[in-house]
């Protein structure tokens, strides 16, 4: 958590920065799969004070791992002080069992962000079947997701077998779904990279980490990630033209 929360944090509240999209959604409800420590939340919280955003947050975290479980105890608890209105909630469960029995909308509430934060590169390292992966959510998760939802996908940049599932994501919905695609990555300091999309015009990462964090366990201070973003413009006709 100490290592990795200030890079994979910044990496979301820059990307969030460049997503136009979510401009016109009334309130961020986010679905994070695989969501570990929640570092993307961190992210889009930093983002929305910096940019002086004033919007409801639902956050909803699948996470099977029972070893962030301490974690998510104390971020409600520091989320009560947030002075951004959000509602937190975690589902520990694995998302292959999960999946075809998710329904948000029995319960009045439906993803307009979904967010895959380094969870593509840890399955694809754990053997997971990602074909089912991709199909679960173009066939169960996405069509609960309105028009001008957005999808953000954020990975490592220096094993292009992950990346490669990004383009399958995309191929599986663009076969549904009319998108806009912002495809880009962040210049790696330490090793070589991918000229993945567009390159970002900084890497810096937007919160400094305490002295004490710094000394103990030296963590990440610059973005490296590849990423894409696909904004859901609506369903395609099942007409020719």
């Amino acid at each position: 958590m100490c290592k990795y929360i200030y890079k994979y944090s910044s990496e979301i509240d820059r990307l969030f920065a460049v997503m136009r999209s979510i401009n016109s959604l009334d309130q961020y409800n986010i679905l994070s799969i695989g969501s570990g420590p929640c570092t993307e939340l961190v992210g889009i919280l930093n983002y929305m004070e910096r940019s002086s955003v004033s919007k409801e947050v639902t956050y909803v975290g699948i996470e099977k791992n029972s070893v962030w479980s301490d974690i998510h105890t104390k971020l409600k608890s520091l989320l009560r002080q947030s002075s951004i209105p959000i509602k937190f909630k975690i589902l520990n469960a694995d998302i292959f069992e999960t999946i075809g029995r998710i329904r948000f909308g029995n319960h009045n509430w439906s993803p307009n962000i979904l967010i895959l934060n380094y969870v593509i590169s840890d399955m694809v390292k754990n053997g997971a079947h990602m074909g089912n992966f991709i199909r679960g959510l173009v066939d169960h998760i996405i069509p609960q997701m309105q028009a001008g939802s957005s999808v953000v996908i954020n990975d490592i940049n220096h094993n292009q077998q992950a990346r490669d599932y990004f383009d399958a994501l995309e191929r599986a919905l663009g076969e549904k779904y009319l998108l806009q695609i912002n495809r880009g990555h962040f210049v790696n300091n330490n090793r070589a990279y991918y000229r993945y999309g567009t390159q970002r015009p900084t890497n810096t990462i937007t919160q400094t980490p305490p002295s004490e964090i710094t000394l103990k366990y030296s963590p990440w201070t610059f973005c490296s990630s590849a990423h894409m973003i696909l904004n859901i413009v609506g369903e395609r006709s099942n007409q020719t033209i």
